[in-house]
């Protein structure tokens, strides 16, 4: 009697084995899964970082605004990223289409330079120095940023 117990006891422990590794194997795919995906998730967002602050430093530091005619290509290559990435990064992060961001970076240097215009430099200058090409493009988009035209702003912040 004693000899079939005994018998018995392995018999029993296979199956509950089998049980066990079975859900230690989907447990471990499950929460493995999660934990690549949540790492991913945490590289993906520091290289996003670092082409936000790429392009930051091009905008900043380069002055890369002044320039007529600046495409999401030329800023793209100058990140050595591609454009749907760098437009991407900028809507997510900025709240602004490419052309708005760029536009916002001339509106407040020409507002600088509006305000310490001790040279009594002309509009039209300050336009073409802040990197728009047209009169009407540098007043919408002026109106835009700072909520006036030029002339108003000038009259209001002159030092």
């Amino acid at each position: 009697m004693l000899a079939i117990y005994f018998l018995e006891i392995p018999l029993l422990a296979i199956p509950s084995l089998l049980a066990s590794l079975i859900l230690f194997a989907i447990l471990y795919i499950f929460f493995g899964k999660r934990y690549v995906t949540e790492e991913s998730a945490l590289k993906d967002e520091s290289e996003e970082n670092m082409l936000l602050r790429d392009i930051l430093f091009e905008m900043e530091d380069g002055q890369l605004f002044l320039r007529k005619g600046l495409t999401l290509t030329e800023l793209s290559q100058l990140v050595a990223s591609n454009r749907s990435y760098v437009s991407s990064c900028i809507n997510d992060n900025m709240g602004l289409s490419f052309n708005d961001f760029i536009n916002s970076y001339r509106v407040r240097y020409a507002q600088a330079l509006l305000q310490w215009n001790s040279e009594g430099l002309p509009i039209s200058t300050i336009r073409d120095k802040s990197g728009f090409e047209t009169e009407s493009t540098f007043i919408r988009n002026f109106r835009k940023f700072a909520g006036c035209t030029p002339s108003e702003w000038q009259a209001a912040h002159r030092n």
